[in-house]
């Protein structure tokens, strides 16, 4: 996953903006001639979109701030439009400013748009080529944040076999088998899918019911698109410590998730209270182990979410998302 783009307007900006500076992402760059920002931190590449024109401005306008573009480097971006168009999916062009790459793309979930970066031309080079250095902004000390472990894209579930076979055919993603997600008011459906070595991870999750978390994303965005994005971590502990500085919005979990851990997993009882302090999640499989940390949601129900895989762990902590589910549908209501 090359980035990740927002199109925002300028109150949902100051929101998200407060959420990446609360994570430690700093501003790097500035579009040389529109209102764009990229922020970054290790190789996660986030750009702020403030649009006046153009694709995301419609996208802002259909489905409110949130996630309107994907960047994914592959080998060859022209190769990859082209396997894409043959079967069927559509291509996307915009115009090109002066000064801008023509960057290959196709149309993806909710009205987004999935962009190609590679190295066999110019492309790779974009955020030199399009965007300048910012030199004003403020030195942060980075949280640990590495990469994009994975995206979580939201949908009715009537459409979810139509996204999953776009995935599993465009981009020949591997698929796991559908995992029912125990949310309070419903039913939700989540699909993992990924590429052989794991670069790409997305997961699909279907609400049949609009009165569950994911269901309440799609009223207030008009629509599917992408609900959570995950960032990889070496030592979660050592993140939530950072965190704790920069007085980042963590989600709640309730104390009696804790109170079942400790009774059911065996763990060490300083372990359990670490985890407990930092309001971080855990999960254990064949002695593989997974930590979750969330933030509190924006937008009117997207997240960011902070993980750490141990051991060769390939899940999502689905035994988690009843704890996580509640506490974000509890804070949603006001309670």
């Amino acid at each position: 996953l090359e980035y990740v783009e927002f199109a925002v307007d300028e109150g949902a900006k100051r929101v998200l903006v407060d959420q990446l500076e609360a994570l430690c992402f700093r501003l790097e760059r500035q579009h040389v001639s529109k209102n764009v920002e990229l922020w970054r931190q290790g190789a996660v590449n986030i750009v702020v979109n403030t649009p006046r024109v153009g694709h995301a401005k419609d996208v802002l306008r259909e489905h409110g701030p949130g996630v309107s573009e994907i960047g994914l480097r592959v080998a060859n971006a022209a190769q990859t439009v082209a396997r894409a168009t043959a079967l069927g999916v559509p291509s996307y062009s915009k115009p090109v400013g002066a000064g801008e790459l023509d960057i290959p793309a196709i149309k993806g979930v909710g009205g987004s748009v999935v962009h190609f970066i590679d190295e066999q031309s110019d492309l790779h080079r974009v955020w030199d080529i399009e965007f300048d250095p910012v030199t004003t902004a403020a030195s942060r000390q980075p949280c640990g944040l590495r990469r994009i472990d994975h995206l979580a894209q939201t949908m009715r579930l009537d459409e979810m076999q139509s996204w999953l076979t776009y995935y599993t055919s465009t981009f020949k993603l591997e698929k796991t088998s559908i995992t029912d997600v125990a949310d309070p008011s419903g039913l939700v459906l989540s699909q993992a899918l990924s590429s052989p070595a794991g670069e790409i991870r997305l997961n699909l999750n279907g609400a049949a019911e609009l009165r569950t978390f994911a269901g309440t994303f799609l009223e207030q965005s008009f629509g599917a698109g992408v609900q959570h994005i995950a960032f990889a971590t070496d030592d979660i502990f050592e993140t939530a410590t950072r965190l704790a500085e920069t007085g980042l919005k963590r989600l709640v979990i309730s104390d009696n998730y804790y109170d079942d851990l400790q009774a059911c997993s065996g763990l060490k009882p300083e372990l359990v209270k670490q985890l407990r302090e930092a309001r971080i999640l855990y999960d254990r499989k064949e002695g593989a182990e997974y930590f979750q940390l969330y933030c509190e949601p924006i937008l009117g129900g997207f997240f960011f979410e902070i993980i750490e895989r141990r051991g060769g762990y390939q899940g999502y902590g689905a035994r988690n998302a009843p704890a996580r589910l509640a506490a974000q549908s509890q804070l949603l209501a006001g309670t």
